[in-house]
């Protein structure tokens, strides 16, 4: 009886895995994985100084990161939100060395649905300050970008 009872377990294990009946009785199902949807966001600034350029894209993409529901990708993907900077750092009139002021001109822009070569609702921002705060002018351009832009879409499909 034993060796009867082994081998049917032994039978039981190996032929239920391949027994389609099997599992839909045991209310087993096969869910695929899906990732979490995650916001398409292209990044573009201009600036005359390359380290400076340089250090608002790092600070900006980083800060993106942060958020996890946002993927940074490149302009040919065509993203549907798109932050584009242009800074502008300060300079004396009389000796053209640069100061240490620094402007942004900051634009949120989302594609329409209907017709990619156009923007819903552009937005304009404007930041003005001391380029020390640099780090922090990325964290507002981000936050800015965050509240004005991806949370009303993110209730809109709650």
């Amino acid at each position: 009886m034993k060796r009867l009872l082994t081998t049917f377990c032994l039978f039981t294990l190996c032929i239920l895995p391949f027994n389609e009946i099997g599992h839909t009785q045991q209310g087993i199902k096969a869910t695929p994985v899906t990732e979490p949807f995650k916001f398409k966001v292209y990044v573009s600034v201009t600036c005359d100084d390359k380290q400076i350029k340089s250090s608002i894209e790092s600070y900006v993409k980083r800060e993106l990161r942060s958020l996890h529901d946002v993927d940074i990708v490149s302009l040919k993907s065509k993203p549907p939100f798109e932050i584009v900077i242009v800074a502008l750092q300060g300079k004396y009139k009389e000796t053209k060395r640069k100061s240490d002021a620094i402007a942004f001109a900051v634009n949120f822009l989302q594609r329409n649905s209907l017709d990619w070569s156009s923007y819903l609702y552009p937005e304009l921002s404007v930041f003005i300050g001391d380029i020390r705060d640099l780090e922090h002018f990325c964290k507002s351009v981000v936050v800015a970008f965050d509240t004005e832009t991806l949370e009303p879409v993110r209730e809109f499909f709650e």
